[in-house]
């Protein structure tokens, strides 16, 4: 009789997953889902999961990651669908129809809808509820969103899944003229599949080595904006965990009025 530790279950799990990952798709080395186990400690404090942005990848956080892995937690670094692929394979050519500045990248995978990032984000947290300790989780732009969604999770005696959570500048709604374009343009159905992007700054970045994608359909657009709807229309139950909420008053893409009703929820 062999007895499997929940260690053991939760970093199979976790296996499995980047397995599946990086199987059916050729990730681009930035975007291979990462994971840090504690360090130095007899036995670890619990997990915490990072959520990467949109349009970005893991190595997102490559500096900040190690830093928790050493206070004894393992960490956590998934990959958003679709958001890694190999820029050697770029996707059909569709329209642009602003700030692509060069070929389009292959966004096979990338949400259309609001239910590809629930599914998502309830993977993840099959995994997580494997592990022991304490739990927690963050994320940056839709991933802050992804962290938001997370957090509403609850463990099978009602308890929250996670007990602490950081939520950084949460894609929930856009900021102003941005919103409303995405929103006409996304009901037109021969443009819904034509592709926008962040201009030539990302191109530099990511001739920097920056990982993940610089254009992506107005659709997927539109689907991280979505969930971000659905998360604060939830998000006013309580959770009974740790909740911080950081933003930049500034943040030329996402609304922060928004973000503050998300914060006093």
């Amino acid at each position: 009789l062999s007895i499997v530790s929940s260690q053991e279950s939760f970093e199979n799990a976790w296996k499995e997953y980047v397995e599946s990952v990086t199987t059916q798709n050729d990730l681009q080395q930035a975007c291979v889902p990462r994971y840090l186990r504690a360090e130095n400690v007899v036995e670890k404090k619990g997990v915490v999961v990072l959520f990467h942005g949109f349009s970005a990848c893991p190595q997102q956080w490559d500096l900040i990651a190690p830093l928790v892995s050493k206070r004894g937690f393992d960490v956590l670094m998934p990959l958003n669908p679709g958001h890694g692929n190999s820029l050697k394979n770029p996707g059909p050519r569709y329209r642009c129809l602003y700030g692509c500045d060069g070929k389009t990248d292959n966004v096979t995978g990338f949400p259309v809808d609001v239910d590809e990032w629930v599914s998502y984000v309830q993977m993840i947290n099959n995994i997580v509820a494997m592990s022991s300790g304490i739990h927690a989780v963050g994320g940056l732009s839709v991933g802050g969103t992804l962290a938001a969604s997370a957090g509403l999770s609850r463990n099978a005696d009602g308890s929250p899944l996670y007990s602490r959570q950081l939520i950084m500048n949460p894609m929930i709604e856009l900021h102003g003229l941005i919103d409303g374009v995405l929103s006409l343009l996304s009901h037109i159905p021969y443009i819904k599949n034509d592709f926008v992007g962040w201009g030539p700054g990302c191109r530099e970045e990511r001739a920097n080595g920056r990982g993940g994608v610089c254009t992506f359909k107005v659709s997927n657009g539109k689907a991280a904006r979505d969930f971000g709807n659905v998360v604060l229309s939830k998000s006013k139950h309580n959770i009974n965990s740790t909740v911080a909420v950081l933003y930049d008053k500034n943040d030329p893409v996402v609304n922060v009025e928004y973000v503050r009703k998300l914060s006093s929820q």
